[in-house]
Parts: structure tokens; sequence; C-alpha cells
């Protein structure tokens, strides 16, 4: 699985650093989980909590909320909808988002939309930069998520409506998936091609897949709906995701997105499914919390196939809240490359690793005067591929990146 690291108006922000700017750090995920009683807590996977409000959650999502490349927690309480940002809960709405909260960026401004679905009042969005909150459909869905069906970059609002069926929203315009209410609604690039295929769990009729590029397609995934949830995740590292079917007496399947290509990933099925990558090793974690359907009770972890103990008790409501701060090793050797005539932007893509580096970046000056620069764009070693899309057309528009 490859992660990417964008860095907007390089071209203005460069010269002003005076050739050095450090972007990215080391810091890791964790996941949220919020118990009945107890409160809503931050567990690092290895047994160690930390409280983060002695209020309990009823659902939890992430998303980057403040811009600054590291995920953070919304949730909704009882006295309303609150996110945590850089340890600070600070309160979107006091309605209550009785049906759910999700998180996506919808306008393509670098910064995550909180997607409320609000009991009597329809589905919401919240936009942190220009602290606005508007109505998304006056209409009360059910299930929420979003996804980027259309691979243009940003997120689109899905929404499950027991009397209308499964509908998209891009800021712009509504339209329709299927006229069947989904009981779970997911997203994720089950077959590779860049774009996000929306994942819909219908009762009687099975779970499905809706592929909007290159054309709108329904794949049947499988004929029997999966009755106890429903995620998207690359379990296997292979660079695509699985669509995970939870089922009460099948157990936890994955389906590598095709009808038949099912994987049992658990005996039993969970009563609440998250999964997300925290230690950026390229592979998602499985974030499962079982109650009382013949499973010990409490929430549990699938990496990799190997099932690891997270808490002994089970949880309300649980997240996976990714660090998108956490950049991808490389080996320590220069990797030079020459920008392109483009935009403003600069776009760096390299494959995952285990050890975690700080990236900075150097202008041509520095690099001519020390004599190490060539113009070129061949990657110098064996480590990771590092692929230029965009640039700039200024004196300073050749960069090499250093691990240090």
């Amino acid at each position: 699985m490859k992660k990417t690291i964008t860095c907007l108006a390089l071209a203005m922000l460069l010269p002003v650093i005076a050739g050095a700017k450090q972007i990215a750090g080391t810091q890791q995920g964790y996941y949220a989980l919020s118990f009945p009683g107890w409160g809503t807590y931050a567990n690092d996977g290895a047994g160690s909590d930390t409280n983060l409000t002695p209020a309990e959650a009823t659902s939890l999502a992430s998303g980057d909320f403040d811009g600054d490349g590291t995920n953070d927690l919304v949730a909704a309480f009882g006295s309303g909808v609150w996110v945590y940002v850089t340890n600070v809960w600070s309160m979107i709405t006091p309605a209550t988002a009785t049906n759910g909260v999700a998180a996506g960026d919808l306008n393509g401004d670098g910064v995550d939309e909180v997607i409320m679905a609000i009991g009597g009042d329809g589905v919401w969005k919240y936009d942190a930069v220009a602290d606005t909150t508007v109505q998304v459909n006056a209409a009360n869905a059910e299930v929420i998520a979003t996804g980027d069906l259309d691979g243009n970059g940003t997120n689109e609002v899905l929404m499950s409506f027991p009397d209308f069926g499964v509908w998209v929203d891009d800021g712009t315009t509504s339209w329709p998936l299927t006229a069947a209410f989904a009981e779970y609604l997911a997203t994720g690039d089950i077959d590779g091609d860049g774009d996000d295929e929306a994942l819909m769990s219908i009762t009687n009729s099975g779970v499905w897949a809706h592929d909007a590029i290159p054309a709108a397609t329904n794949i049947l995934l499988h004929s029997i709906y999966s009755d106890m949830g429903l995620v998207a995740a690359d379990i296997d590292g292979d660079g695509d995701d699985e669509a995970i079917l939870d089922y009460a007496a099948l157990g936890i399947w994955a389906n590598d997105g095709a009808w038949g290509s099912n994987t049992q990933v658990h005996a039993v099925g969970a009563e609440l499914m998250a999964a997300g990558d925290t230690d950026w090793d390229g592979v998602d974690e499985l974030l499962l919390s079982f109650d009382t359907i013949g499973e010990a009770t409490g929430v549990v972890k699938i990496v990799s196939g190997v099932e690891i103990g997270v808490h002994a008790a089970p949880a309300g409501a649980l997240a996976v809240v990714e660090s998108s701060s956490v950049i991808p090793s490389i080996p320590d050797f220069e990797i030079t490359l020459e920008l392109l005539p483009g935009t403003n932007a600069l776009t760096l893509t390299w494959t995952t690793g285990v050890f975690l580096y700080d990236y900075t970046l150097q202008s041509k000056s520095n690099l001519v005067a020390q004599g190490t620069w060539t113009t070129n764009t061949t990657i110098t070693g064996t480590g990771g591929d590092v692929t230029v899309t965009t640039a700039v057309n200024q004196v300073k528009s050749f960069y090499r990146v250093i691990a240090e």
C-alpha cells in the first residue's frame, strides 16, 4: 500500500524558509474506544489506555479537522457532537447525532469536514475552516459514510434512507445508487484503480459494491447480507482494500472484490468493527468488539491474521485514528528528482516501511553549492519509488529528499 504526502504551493514556501522545510513527524495513531459508564479512551494497542473524557460516545470517527496532517477524533455524545483536536474537546453542535458521525474532505481544502446524521433533522456537514454547519439532506438517513467515488480527490457523502434507498451527495448535486435501504455502508478501493467503491449491505439482497469508474456498475460480492457490520480495509497489504463482512452466524469474512473471493477472518461475528493502519506498516489492523455472541467479551485487533487483545471490556463505540503525519521510511540514501512544469504542488509517493524518519527539502541553490545536483528523475538506490506529478516554473524548482 502506498501513502502520498502533498506539499502545496512549494515554490512559494521554500524561498521564504531559505531552503529547508521539515514536512513530517513520527507520531503514530491510536484506537478510540468508548465504554458504557466509563467514558472515552485512547488505546495504544498494547494495553495502555488514556481517558479522553468521562462522557460515553455513541459514535466515533477520525479525520484531520485542523489541516495539520495529523488525524483527530469526532464523537457523538448525548450533549452534542464534539471534536478532539490537539488534546482539546470543542463542540460543533448541541444536536445529538443519533445515527452516527463520519468525516471526509468534501471540498478539497485539505481539511476534513464532519458529517452528522441527526435524528429528526437530516444530515449535516461541519466545515472547520469556514466554521459553518450546512444541511446536506433534510431527510433522516440511518447510515452515513464518505468516500471518493469519482476519483477526483474529494469525498462524497453516502446516505442510506429507509424510504429512499442509498444516495450520494457531492456538494452540488445528489443521485441514487439503489432504491433499497442499506443497513451498513462503507467505502474503499477494492479494485485498486484509485477511486473508492461504495459498499452496501442490503437486507435480503446481499453485499454489493458500486463502482462509478469507468461506468456505474453494481457488483454482487456476497448473496448473504452482512447483518452485523461492514468495513473496508487492506488487511493483506496488497495495496487495495478488502470488503470485511460481519455475520452473526457465519463469523467475519474478507471479500477481495469479486463474487466467491471470500476468506474467513474470524469464526465469530463482532458487534462493532473498525479498521486502519496506525503503525504505517502497509497492513490495516481490524479492530473488533465482542460482547455476548459466543466470543470472550472485549476488544481485539486482527493483524496479518493474528488476534491480539486490546481491552478486556466490550466497547460501545470505536474508531481507528490513523496519524497521517507518520511518513513511511526510505533507506538512508539520496533520492534526486527533477520537477516538471505544472501547477504549484509537489507530490512524493513511496512505498511504506517499518522505520520512521523526518524529511527535509533543500533548494537547488544549496545542492549546486555542494556539487551534488543532477537534473534527472532517476531514483538513486533501491528503496521505494518517488513519483513527481506536478511542479513549478521557477529558478528554485529543483529539490531532493533526504532521510535523516
